[in-house]
């Protein structure tokens, strides 16, 4: 009876986190497809635009300068999606390899460049020449772009965001600090949950919080850690850690 009875909890254990969990990805899913439907339609809405109302050439800058913005959080989030959907079908296989810090960490703000000046944003890399960790490239370039574009995203216009990367203890720490709006409380034991919903830059940029998530996957399969510190209105220090090299 005892052992029927322990069966029959851990069951119902089972089918409750599973019931959590198709709701929770119903939800996201849900988030998705509007977020990526938003911009479609707005870039529908402007080519419909031009064939029935001539617009002078500043008109058709705002505009369209509005529409890569736009593109370019939908784009982030589909990239996201499908790595996350290759993240739960077990399909990301790790190749470890050793990566100079200060290269990868110099690519990803190169890549972000135009969306920083864009926000007058000034960023900040100090971190050893040679210091150099073990990891798969592919999976923390994903970690360092997703935490940069929230950092940009979420920091004041003229603002500025540092990434600092150390060793200690045979651990490389890399910190990425921002002195924007911060993440607020009732938010923050949810930050790397499914449990999430739509939240908007300073500038009103989309982000549905789907690249934290997929960043902390990335990290613990890479044997390291991801983590923060916040306060609202004050701005958010992302750390990750991975052994070095």
């Amino acid at each position: 009876r005892n052992n029927y009875n322990k069966q029959k909890e851990a069951a119902e254990n089972r089918a409750l986190k599973l019931t959590r969990s198709n709701q929770e990805k119903d939800k996201l899913f849900s988030i998705i497809s509007h977020d990526l439907n938003a911009p479609m339609a707005t870039v529908k809405q402007y080519l419909d635009l031009l064939q029935t109302v001539e617009l002078d050439i500043e008109e058709r800058r705002t505009i369209e300068k509005s529409l890569a913005h736009s593109l370019h959080d939908a784009n982030t989030l589909l990239n996201n999606l499908l790595l996350w959907a290759k993240n739960q079908m077990h399909l990301n296989y790790v190749q470890l390899e050793t990566i100079n810090i200060k290269a990868l960490l110099s690519k990803t703000v190169r890549l972000y460049r135009v969306q920083a000046d864009h926000k007058k944003i000034n960023i900040k890399i100090c971190a050893d020449e040679d210091l150099q960790v073990k990891a798969d490239q592919n999976m923390l370039d994903v970690v360092f772009r997703n935490l940069l574009n929230n950092a940009i995203k979420f920091s004041h216009l003229g603002g500025e965001i540092e990434f600092r990367a150390f060793s200690e203890n045979n651990q490389c720490i890399i910190s990425l600090k921002d002195h924007g709006i911060g993440i607020k409380e009732d938010k923050q034991d949810r930050i790397f949950t499914l449990n999430i919903s739509s939240s908007y830059g300073t500038a009103n940029e989309k982000g549905t919080g789907l690249g934290l998530i997929l960043s902390k996957d990335f990290m613990v399969q890479l044997g390291g850690d991801l983590w923060f510190n916040s306060k609202p209105w004050e701005g958010t220090t992302f750390y990750v850690s991975l052994p070095t090299a």
